[in-house]
């Protein structure tokens, strides 16, 4: 009965937070930055993007008897002029295999409320905090984010100091996907980066040029402490070895080429890559996004890594996005995971195919559907792997 009050409650009062969707930004021609006040996209969204996601709907709150209360949540996300956006994000998870014996399994992924205010016209404030479980604590995962962002004069690079995550490949609202994540020869594989990793550091974001006016190239980096990064472990014939240590720091670098017209009148596209390096470990993602008509999008990503000479890993995903219309997408996702224990002599191979749904069931309601075929490998064989199918019904509550 809590969780329940607790998910009421946000959608009610707090839920504005929609992690970023490069499908979407797809779809819409848009850059992170045109619908969310952050540069790397996620987190709050400006007036434009939430009046943008506000529209969708598969059910007309008339029919239903709700406009009044659903005119209510669109009038506004801000405050005192716009000086104060403030919202929440509330994301439900059911999940199952298809085996007869499998257990039914449903837990909270995240309850975040947000904040962000623009003190003068060159300083803003953020922040935000999950109150649901931190499930990957020992891979970085944090329960809060706070940040200070200056912007003092158009012809410099906009600063962010904090605590945050770094800016590196792409963001996704899917932290179920592989690209990210250490195969393992079982279905529960751990993070590399979890979903809400953040450490203290700086960043600089900059619209370095175009090159012609259909095109904008962006470019960010930064430096941030490891002590949360740190706690990733990665196994060798010694034992256990941190993936870094907290003593290292960790520097980002990430470019990203994004249409701003179209190279044409049926396409819009991206193409980007990123570095992130602390110590002998480093991650290098490239990742490429292309839309033809605002209906179908096909996205890739491949991620590289390497720690010293005792592991290495090498992940990518394809995707497969078609707009029915603006409240309902469907979905075809390839992923593999590689990670190769040098050391140990052991290879783990994790590969997905999804087949997923994406749904706005009312105006801040969003309902995501997956049914994945799952393999996993190791080499040599020492333990039982898995193959099987997994069904998966995601919440989603945001305003």
């Amino acid at each position: 009965m809590k969780t329940i009050f607790l998910l009421f409650f946000w959608l009610v009062f707090f839920s504005y937070y929609s992690l970023s969707t490069p499908q979407i930004a797809l779809h819409t021609g848009n850059r992170c930055i045109n619908c969310h006040l952050s540069e790397s996209g996620s987190g709050l969204r400006n007036e434009n993007g939430w009046r943008t996601v506000g529209k969708y709907s598969l059910i007309k709150t008339e029919w239903i008897g709700l406009e009044n209360f659903f005119d209510l949540t669109k009038l506004t996300n801000s405050a005192f002029e716009g000086k104060l956006y403030f919202g929440g994000d509330v994301r439900a998870q059911f999940s199952r295999s298809l085996k007869p014996e499998s257990k039914r399994r449903f837990f909270v992924k995240q309850i975040t409320g947000y904040g962000f205010y623009e003190a003068t016209d060159w300083l803003y404030l953020e922040s935000g905090y999950n109150f649901a479980d931190i499930t990957y604590k020992n891979h970085g995962q944090q329960s809060w984010t706070a940040a200070v962002v200056l912007d003092p004069f158009p012809e410099t690079p906009k600063v962010r100091i904090g605590h945050f995550q770094p800016g590196f490949g792409v963001r996704y609202d899917d932290h179920t996907m592989l690209i990210r994540i250490i195969a393992n020869d079982n279905v529960y594989a751990n993070p590399l980066i979890a979903v809400d990793f953040s450490d203290y550091g700086i960043e600089l974001y900059k619209d370095v040029f175009s090159p012609t006016p259909e095109w904008i190239f962006n470019l960010s980096g930064g430096i941030f402490n490891s002590s949360n990064l740190s706690k990733v472990k990665i196994n060798s014939i010694e034992g256990p070895k941190n993936l870094t240590g907290k003593s290292n720091l960790i520097y980002v670098l990430k470019g990203l080429l994004s249409e701003t017209i179209g190279m044409s009148d049926f396409t819009n596209s991206y193409i980007g890559a990123s570095i992130l390096s602390s110590a002998d470990f480093y991650l290098v993602n490239t990742f490429f996004g292309i839309n033809f008509f605002k209906r179908l999008s096909l996205l890739f990503e491949y991620s590289s890594g390497k720690k010293g000479d005792i592991f290495s890993l090498n992940n990518f995903l394809c995707m497969l996005n078609y707009k029915v219309f603006d409240a309902l997408y469907l979905e075809v996702r390839a992923e593999q995971a590689v990670a190769d224990y040098k050391s140990l002599e052991i290879k783990n191979t994790s590969q997905q195919l999804v087949f997923a749904s994406q749904m706005f069931l009312l105006p801040f309601i969003e309902l995501k559907q997956e049914f994945r075929l799952i393999d996993t490998e190791q080499i040599p064989r020492e333990f039982t792997q898995y193959k099987g199918a997994l069904y998966y019904l995601q919440l989603h509550l945001f305003y």
